[in-house]
C-alpha cells in the first residue's frame, strides 16, 4: 500500500515537473523566436523594430536573468547602431552585472565581457573595450577552473581573437594585430567549414553542441569574410596599398563563390577597397565608381537604414567634398543628412556626423565661417560624448578651421580638446595618440615659440610612428615634412633636407616619378636645396615638378595647395636667378591657386616671397603695399613681437634702406634682429637677413666697424646654417672685402675675398644672376684701388649686363651704381668727360626711380660736380655741389638728432669729404659769395659731435616722465658700467655673463631713443645760424674767425691739407673773408714741433707767427678781440703765447684778445650769469700709488708717475682764497681724498677745479695686416684721454687703457662726459698736458676739452703743457681774486691774471700753457 503510495506521489512529481519544463520551454522558445525576429530586422537595418522585438521578449523574459544577458546584448548593440549612447551604457552595464552576480558562472561574466568589449569598440571607446579584455584574459587565466571550462569549446577563443585583433588595430600595433588576425582567421575558418561546434549558452551557462543551420552557416562564412577583410584593413592602415589591394580582391572572390555578391560582406569588403584606394592616391578618380557602384549596391541589398549603407554614404559624402564634386557631392550631403535625421534623431552621433561633413565641405570650399559655425552648434547642442571617435573628429576639423579663421585661442583649445579625448579614446600608447601628439609639435612649431617642447614632442613621439607605419603612409609622410620643418626653422638645414630626400625617396618609390603624387616629396626636396645652395639640384627638381604639373590633370581644388607651394617653391629660386618675371607669374599663379585654400595662412612665404620680387623690381610702392599689410595682419594676428614679422621687417627695413631713409631703416632692422634673438636666440638662420641689413644701413651712415661686426656674424651663422661653399657666404665675404677697402684695408689684402666670392657664386649659382652681378661689382671696386682699370671695367660692364637683362631695362639702381662706379674709372683715368657722362646718366637713372633727395642721387650729384671741377668747369662744379650740401644740411637737420654719439661722429667722417670738396672748390673758384658758405658750413658741422647730453638730462629730470627718467637713469648706469668692463679679463667677463660689444648697443640704442624723445636735439639743429647772424653781433673791434681744415681735391681727395681762416668783421659785408694759410701739412708737423719745443725750453720763435697768425692778423689788425674757433692743429697751440716781436717780447696776447670758442655762434649767446650756485670743489696733489707714506705725499717722488705738492699747495693757497672771498662754499679733496669716486659724486658745482696730472696716449697706428676675420676692438678716443687720481700709478704702467676701470683712480674723458656739470660755469684742470686730444681733423673739440664741455660746463680752462708749479698757482690765485672777488668777466679776469703773471715771469713757457674755451 504504501509502496503504491509513494509510486503514485512520484508521477505525479514527475508529471508536475514535465508541465514546468514544457512550459518554461515554451517561454524559452518564445523568447528564442523573438530575439530572431530581432536579428532578422537587424540584418535588414530595421534597428527601431529589432528593438521593438527586443522589448517583447525582455518582457517574456521578465525576470529570468539566464535569458536576459543575451537578450540585454543584443539590446546594446541595436541602441549603439541607433545612436542612443547613454542607453547602451547603461544596457552594457545590465548584462555585466547580471553575468558577474550569478553562481558559478566566472567564465559566463569572462565571455560577456569579451562581448562587451567587442561593442565597445564599435563605439570607439577602445580604452574602456581594452580594459574590459585585458578583465576578461584575467578572469580565464587567474582561475584553472573557469580556464578549465574556457577549454570545451573554441567560440570564446574565435570572439576573443577577432577582438584582439581589432583592438590591436584601433591602437595602432598592427604587429600584434597580425598575429591575432592568424588566430582568428584559423578559427573562423574552422567554424565555417564544421557543421557543428561547441558553444557557451549564457542563458544555462553551460556549452553545449550546436547544429548549424544554413542561417547560422551563413553567418559563420560572413565572420570569415571579415576575417579576411580585416586583414586587408591592417595592411590598408600600415600603408603597405599594394598587398592591400591585392587580399582584398582575394576575399572578394572568396565572397563571391562562398557567399554571393549581394551580400554585406561583400559589400563591407568592397568598401574597405575603395578605401585602400583613396588612401593610396594613385588614381583619385576610381573611387569615385565604386562609392557609387557599392552605395547602390548597400541600398538595394541592405536598404537605406542599415550603418554599413551609412558608412558607406559618410565615405561617399566625404570623398566628394575631397575630390571638389561639387553637384553630387550636394545632392548626397542632403540624402546623408535627412537619413540621419530620419533614422536617428537630430540629436544622434549620425547627425553630428553628417553636420561636420557639411563643415569639412565648407572649409574645402573656402567658406571658414560657415564651417565655424556649423561646428559650433554641434558642440553647442551638448550631446556629444567625449569618449567617442567623432568628439576627435570634430576637434580636428575645429582646429584647422579656427587656424583658417586665424583665432588661435580656439585653434589651440581644439587642438587640446582633440589630443586630450584621443588618449580617453585611445589610450597614450596608441598610434593615433602619437599622431595627435605630432600635431601639437607642428603647431608649437608654427603658431607659438615653445621650440623646445615641440622638439621633445617630435623626439617622443614620431620614432613610434616611423616604427608601424610604412615609409610611404600619407600620415607617416607628413609627421615626417613637420619634422623637416621644423629641422628648417631652427637652422638644422642639413637634417632638414636628410628628412626630405628620404621623403622623396618614399614617394618615388610607391608612385614612380611620373605622378603627381611624387611632387610632395619633389617640392620639400627643391626647397631645402635652394637653401642648402644646392641650385643645379633645386633647379632640376623644381623642373620636374612644373613638368609634371604641364602632362597632368587634376580636379580643380584637389591639388591647389601643393600646386601652389610648388610655384611659390620655384618662384623663391626664380628670384635668386634673377627671373623676375617668371618668378611674379608663377607667385600669381600660386596666389589664384591657394585663394580660400585652407591650408594658406598669414604664416605663409607667399607674400614674402611677392614682396621680395617687388624689392628686386624696385616696385618700390608695391612692396610697402604688400610689406605693410602682411605685418598688420601678423600683428594682429600673431602679436607685436611674433617671430613671424622678422621677415616683413626685413623687408621693411630694406626697403627703407633702397628709399634712403636709413634712420627709419635702421630702427625697423633692429626690431627684426631683436625679435629674432628673443625667440630663437643668438646665431640662427633668422638672424642672417637682418644682420646683412643693418650692415648695409650701417655702411650707408658710415659705421664701417658696426657693417664689418654685422657682415662677421652673418659670415658665421652662414657658414654654421649653410656650410662653407653657400652663396650666403659668398655674400657676406664680398660685403666684408667691401667694407675693408671703406676702412681703408689695403686692396691686396681683401682681394682673395672678393675672388673667392665670385667663384663660390659662380660654382654654386652660375655667371647669370644677381648675386653674381653684385659679386662682379664689388670685385671691380677692387680692381680699380689697385690701378687695373681695364679689367674693372670688364667686370662692371658684365655685371650690369646681368642686372639690365634680368629687370628688363637700364632704369634700376644696380645700373645707376655702376654707371656711377664707372664714372669713378674714369676719374682715375683723367678722362673727365666721360665721367661727367657716366655720373650725368647715373643721376638720371637715379632720378627716375627716387626723389631728388635720396642719398643715392645725392651722391651721384656731388660726384658729377667733382668731375666737372676736375675738367675745369666750375660754374657747373658749383651748381651741384650746391644740389648736394643743401641735401646734407636737410639730412643732418631732420635725422642727425637721433644718432647716438657714436654714430654721429661715423656718419660725420661718412660726408666730411663732401665739405672738404666744397672748400677745395671753393678755393679754386675764388667766388668771394662763397665764403659765406664755407663760414655757414663750419657752422653747421663743427658742433655736431658736442652731444646735447646737458640739455637731455635738465629736460629728462625735469619732464615729469617717469618711464623717460628711468630709461636715462639706466643710460647712465650702463656708461659706467661700460668703463668698468673694460677692465675686466675675458674670464671675468664670461663668468659676468657681460658681451661688451651688446653692452655698447644697449647704450646706443637707449641714447638714440633717449635723443628721439627729447625735443632739446630738434631745436638745436633747427635754429639755423648764419655769418651775417654772427657779423651782426659783432662789435667795434671785434672780429670772429673760423678754421678749417680740408684735404684738397684734384680728381680724387689728395694727402695735402690746406688750412684757410674764415673772418668776419663789423665791416663785413657781401662775404666773410676767406684768408689761406700757407703750407697746411708742414704746419701740422714740422711747426707744432717747432712751436712746442721753442716755447717749452725758452728758444727764440721767428717762425710760428709767419706759419699761423699772420695771414689771420693782416685782416683783422692788432687791438681786436678774436672770437675764436679752432680746427685741427689750432687745437694744440696757445696763440696768445707765440711771439710777435722778438727783440721787443711782445706776443699775440698784446696785440690780441683770443676768445676760444667752440664755434663763433657762441657770439650769439652770452653766457647766463650763475653766481646763484656758490659751490666749489677743489681737487689737489692726489696720492698715485698705494705703498706711498704720508711723508710721501708732498714730495717730488722718483716713479714714473709723480706727487705733485704744489698742487697742494696751490689748493691749500685757494681754498684759504676762496674761504675769505666770502662767495663760494668751497670742498677740499687733497691726497686720499682725491679720488674718482669724489670726483663723480659731485653735482653740478660752480667751480670745479682740479690739479693733477693729465694724460694723453698716442693714436694707435693702424696695422695694414690685421685680419677682418680678427680685428682688434676699436677704442674709443675718450678712453686714452684723462685725468689722474688716486691710485692711477699703477693702473697707467702700461699704458693699457683697458686697465684704468680695474679699479678706481682715473678719470677718463668718456667717464668726464657723464658727470653731471649742468649748472657749472668754469671747469679748470690744473694740470700736466691736460689739454691734448685725439684731434681727430675736422672734429674740432675732443680729449678732456670735448668731455666736460659735453658734461655741461660753460667753460674750460686748461694746460697744454707741463708748468712750474710756482707759477701756476700765482696765475690760479689772481684769476680767482680778479674773478670771484673783483667781479671781472672770467675771460677778462683770466686775460688779466695772465698779463699779472707775465710781469714776474714773461717767458711763455710759464703763462702760455693754459687757454680757455667754451662760452664767451
Amino acid at each position: 500500500m504504501i509502496k503504491s503510495l509513494y509510486s503514485f506521489l512520484f508521477c505525479c512529481i514527475i508529471t508536475f515537473l514535465n508541465v514546468s519544463t514544457a512550459k518554461a520551454d515554451r517561454v524559452t522558445n518564445k523568447i528564442d523566436n523573438l530575439l530572431k525576429i530581432s536579428q532578422k530586422y537587424a540584418d535588414d537595418g530595421e534597428y527601431r523594430k529589432a528593438l521593438e522585438w527586443n522589448d517583447k521578449a525582455l518582457i517574456v523574459a521578465k525576470k529570468r536573468d539566464s535569458a536576459l544577458i543575451d537578450l540585454l546584448y543584443y539590446r546594446a548593440k541595436y541602441q549603439l547602431v541607433l545612436s542612443n549612447l547613454a542607453e547602451f551604457e547603461e544596457t552594457t552595464a545590465g548584462f555585466l552585472e547580471i553575468s558577474k552576480n550569478r553562481k558559478n558562472a566566472s567564465f559566463g561574466y569572462a565571455y560577456n565581457l569579451l562581448r562587451a568589449s567587442e561593442l565597445y569598440l564599435e563605439y570607439s571607446d577602445v580604452v574602456t573595450a581594452q580594459a574590459m579584455y585585458n578583465k576578461a584574459l584575467k578572469i580565464i587565466n587567474s582561475d584553472p577552473k573557469v580556464k578549465t571550462i574556457s577549454e570545451r569549446a573554441k567560440d570564446d577563443d574565435l570572439l576573443k581573437y577577432q577582438v584582439q585583433t581589432e583592438l590591436y588595430l584601433s591602437l595602432g600595433y598592427y604587429d600584434s594585430a597580425q598575429l591575432a588576425l592568424v588566430e582568428y582567421q584559423k578559427l573562423a575558418e574552422e567554424f565555417y567549414s564544421s557543421s557543428s561546434q561547441v558553444f557557451y549558452k549564457s542563458r544555462s551557462n553551460k556549452h553545449e553542441d550546436v547544429v548549424f543551420s544554413a542561417r547560422e552557416k551563413k553567418r559563420l562564412k560572413r565572420g570569415f569574410a571579415l576575417s579576411k577583410t580585416l586583414e586587408g584593413k591592417l595592411l590598408r592602415l600600415t600603408g603597405d596599398y599594394a598587398a592591400a589591394d591585392s587580399s582584398l580582391l582575394s576575399t572578394e572572390s572568396w565572397i563571391e563563390a562562398n557567399i554571393r555578391k549581394d551580400d554585406e560582406s561583400y559589400i563591407a569588403n568592397y568598401h574597405e577597397r575603395t578605401l585602400n584606394l583613396i588612401e593610396s592616391k594613385i588614381d583619385p578618380i576610381l573611387p569615385k565608381k565604386m562609392l557609387e557602384k557599392n552605395i547602390y549596391r548597400a541600398e538595394r541589398v541592405l536598404g537605406i537604414s542599415h550603418q554599413l549603407y551609412f558608412k558607406i554614404q559618410e565615405d561617399l559624402v566625404d570623398y566628394y567634398a575631397w575630390q571638389r564634386f561639387h553637384y553630387k557631392g550636394e545632392k548626397t550631403q542632403w540624402d546623408f543628412d535627412t537619413n540621419t535625421s530620419l533614422y536617428f534623431g537630430k540629436n544622434s552621433i549620425q547627425q553630428s556626423c553628417s553636420n561636420r561633413l557639411d563643415a569639412k565641405d565648407d572649409y574645402l570650399r573656402g567658406n571658414f565661417q560657415r564651417a565655424g559655425k556649423t561646428l559650433e552648434n554641434i558642440f553647442n547642442e551638448g550631446q556629444l560624448p567625449k569618449n567617442h571617435r567623432e568628439y576627435i573628429l570634430i576637434n580636428q576639423l575645429l582646429y584647422k578651421v579656427a587656424l583658417a579663421l586665424e583665432e588661435e585661442e580656439v585653434a589651440q583649445k581644439a587642438l587640446n580638446n582633440y589630443v586630450t579625448s584621443t588618449k580617453k579614446v585611445y589610450s597614450e600608447a596608441s598610434l593615433a595618440y602619437h599622431i595627435a601628439k605630432v600635431d601639437e609639435a607642428t603647431f608649437l612649431t608654427l603658431h607659438s615659440d615653445q621650440f623646445e617642447k615641440a622638439d621633445s614632442l617630435f623626439v617622443t613621439h614620431l620614432p613610434i610612428i616611423e616604427e608601424r607605419l610604412s615609409p610611404h603612409h600619407y600620415k607617416r609622410l607628413q609627421a615626417e615634412k613637420e619634422r623637416a620643418n621644423y629641422y628648417s626653422l631652427m637652422g638644422d638645414t642639413q637634417k632638414a633636407a636628410a628628412l626630405s630626400a628620404s621623403i622623396k625617396k618614399a614617394y618615388a618609390d610607391y608612385y614612380g616619378t611620373d605622378h603627381l603624387e611624387y611632387i610632395n616629396g619633389l617640392q620639400g626636396s627643391a626647397a631645402f636645396a635652394i637653401d642648402l645652395g644646392e641650385y643645379t639640384d633645386a633647379d632640376a627638381q623644381i623642373t620636374e615638378m612644373l613638368n609634371l604639373y604641364d602632362s597632368h590633370t587634376y580636379r580643380k581644388g584637389t591639388q591647389n595647395v601643393v600646386h601652389a607651394t610648388a610655384l611659390e617653391t620655384a618662384a623663391r629660386f626664380q628670384v635668386l636667378t634673377g627671373q623676375y618675371d617668371v618668378a611674379s607669374n608663377n607667385l600669381s599663379r600660386a596666389n589664384r591657386l591657394s585663394k580660400n585654400s585652407p591650408d594658406k595662412v598669414t604664416s605663409s612665404t607667399f607674400e614674402d616671397t611677392q614682396a621680395q620680387i617687388y624689392l628686386k623690381k624696385e616696385y618700390f610702392s608695391n612692396a610697402e603695399r604688400v610689406i605693410l599689410k602682411s605685418i598688420e595682419h601678423r600683428k594682429a594676428r600673431f602679436g607685436e613681437e611674433s617671430r613671424l614679422l622678422i621677415v616683413p621687417y626685413t623687408q621693411l627695413a630694406r626697403l627703407s634702406y633702397l628709399k634712403g631713409d636709413y634712420i627709419k631703416a635702421d630702427s625697423i632692422a633692429q626690431d627684426a634682429h631683436d625679435i629674432s634673438l628673443k625667440v630663437f636666440g643668438e646665431e640662427t638662420k633668422q638672424d642672417i637677413a637682418p644682420l646683412e641689413v643693418k650692415s648695409e644701413i650701417a655702411i650707408a651712415m658710415g659705421n664701417y666697424e658696426m657693417a664689418q661686426e654685422y657682415t662677421q656674424k652673418k659670415i658665421e651663422i652662414s657658414k654654421k646654417v649653410y656650410g662653407e661653399r653657400h652663396t650666403e657666404v659668398a655674400k657676406g665675404y664680398t660685403n666684408l672685402a667691401l667694407i675693408g677697402l671703406y676702412m681703408g684695408y689695403p686692396a691686396e689684402e681683401v682681394m682673395h675675398l672678393f675672388k673667392d666670392a665670385v667663384n663660390i657664386v659662380a660654382v654654386q649659382l652660375g655667371k647669370d644672376n644677381p648675386v653674381f652681378a653684385i659679386t662682379l661689382k664689388n670685385l671691380a671696386l677692387a680692381q680699380i684701388e689697385v690701378g687695373k682699370y681695364t679689367e674693372a671695367e670688364d667686370l662692371l660692364k658684365e655685371a650690369n649686363a646681368i642686372w639690365i637683362e634680368k629687370l628688363g631695362t637700364e632704369n634700376n639702381t644696380n645700373t645707376a651704381e655702376i654707371t656711377s662706379l664707372l664714372g669713378d674709372l674714369e676719374m682715375k683715368r683723367e678722362f673727365y668727360g666721360q665721367a661727367e657722362d657716366f655720373y650725368n646718366q647715373s643721376q638720371r637713372i637715379y632720378s627716375k626711380i627716387f626723389t631728388k633727395d635720396h642719398p643715392l642721387y645725392v651722391k651721384s650729384t656731388l660726384k658729377r660736380s667733382q668731375a666737372y671741377y676736375a675738367d675745369g668747369s666750375y660754374n657747373k662744379a658749383l651748381k651741384y655741389a650746391n644740389i648736394a650740401l643743401d641735401q646734407n644740411e636737410i639730412f643732418i637737420r631732420e635725422y642727425f638728432p637721433t644718432l647716438s654719439s657714436k654714430e654721429k661722429a661715423k656718419y660725420w667722417k661718412s660726408i666730411q669729404n663732401d665739405y672738404n670738396y666744397f672748400y677745395s672748390l671753393t678755393q679754386t673758384y675764388q667766388k668771394k659769395k662763397l665764403y659765406g658758405k664755407m663760414y655757414d658750413y663750419a657752422l653747421q658741422t663743427k658742433p655736431l659731435l658736442l652731444s646735447t647730453s646737458v640739455k637731455i638730462r635738465n629736460q629728462i629730470q625735469n619732464s615729469g616722465d617717469s618711464i623717460l627718467i628711468k630709461d636715462f637713469e639706466e643710460w647712465v648706469e650702463k656708461k659706467e658700467l661700460l668703463t668698468k668692463v673694460f677692465a675686466m679679463s675675458i674670464e671675468q667677463r664670461l663668468e659676468d655673463g657681460i658681451n661688451i660689444k651688446n653692452l655698447e648697443k644697449e647704450i646706443n640704442t637707449l641714447e638714440k631713443e633717449l635723443s628721439t624723445r627729447s625735443s632739446v636735439f630738434n631745436d638745436r639743429i633747427n635754429d639755423k645760424v648764419s655769418w651775417r647772424d654772427i657779423q651782426k653781433g659783432l662789435k667795434e673791434g671785434e672780429a670772429a674767425v673760423e678754421i678749417i681744415r680740408y684735404r684738397n681735391f684734384t680728381n680724387v681727395f689728395t694727402d695735402s691739407i690746406t688750412y684757410a681762416a674764415l673772418i668776419l668783421t663789423p665791416k663785413t659785408k657781401s662775404s666773410p673773408i676767406f684768408k689761406v694759410i700757407p703750407n697746411g701739412n708742414r704746419i701740422e708737423k714740422e711747426g707744432l714741433g717747432y712751436y712746442k719745443n721753442n716755447l717749452i725750453f725758452g728758444f727764440p720763435d721767428d717762425e710760428s707767427y709767419n706759419a699761423f697768425w699772420k695771414p689771420i692778423n693782416e685782416v683783422i689788425g692788432d687791438d681786436t678781440k678774436v672770437y675764436f674757433c679752432a680746427d685741427g692743429v689750432y687745437n694744440q697751440i696757445n696763440l696768445e703765447s707765440i711771439p710777435v716781436d722778438l727783440d721787443k717780447g711782445t706776443y699775440i696776447i698784446d696785440q690780441n684778445n683770443i676768445v676760444l670758442t667752440s664755434s663763433t655762434a657762441e657770439v650769439l649767446s652770452p653766457q647766463t650769469d650763475k653766481g646763484g650756485n656758490r659751490n666749489v670743489s677743489l681737487f689737489g696733489n692726489p696720492v698715485f700709488y698705494k705703498d706711498l707714506q704720508p711723508s710721501e705725499y708732498n714730495t717730488y717722488t722718483v716713479r714714473p708717475i709723480t706727487q705733485l705738492p704744489g698742487t697742494y699747495e696751490e689748493i691749500k693757497a685757494l681754498d684759504k682764497l676762496l674761504s675769505t672771498e666770502d662767495h663760494t662754499n668751497d670742498q677740499v679733496f687733497l691726497h686720499k681724498d682725491a679720488t674718482e669716486t669724489a670726483v663723480k659724486e659731485m653735482d653740478s658745482p660752480r667751480v670745479f677745479h682740479i690739479a693733477t696730472h693729465g694724460f694723453f696716449l698716442d693714436d694707435l697706428e693702424s696695422d695694414n695686416t690685421k685680419s677682418l676675420f680678427n680685428t682688434q676692438q676699436d677704442i674709443n678716443p675718450l678712453l686714452r684721454s684723462g685725468l689722474l687720481l688716486t691710485n692711477a700709478g699703477d693702473l697707467m704702467e702700461n699704458d693699457n687703457v683697458y686697465a684704468f676701470n680695474k679699479e678706481e683712480g682715473v678719470l677718463t674723458a668718456y667717464e668726464a662726459m657723464n658727470l653731471n656739470f649742468d649748472d657749472t660755469e668754469l671747469v679748470v684742470l690744473s694740470a700736466c698736458e691736460t689739454g691734448k686730444g685725439d684731434n681727430k681733423v675736422g672734429e674740432g673739440v675732443y680729449g678732456l676739452q670735448r668731455a666736460f664741455l659735453v658734461a655741461g660746463a660753460d667753460n674750460i680752462i686748461m694746460s697744454l703743457f707741463e708748468v712750474s708749479d710756482e707759477a701756476t698757482q700765482k696765475l690760479m690765485i689772481n684769476f680767482y681774486h680778479l674773478w670771484l672777488k673783483e667781479g671781472h668777466n672770467k675771460r677778462d679776469a683770466f686775460a688779466m691774471a695772465k698779463k699779472v703773471l707775465r710781469e714776474e715771469y714773461p717767458e711763455p713757457k710759464y703763462w702760455g700753457a693754459f687757454i680757455m674755451i667754451g662760452k664767451i
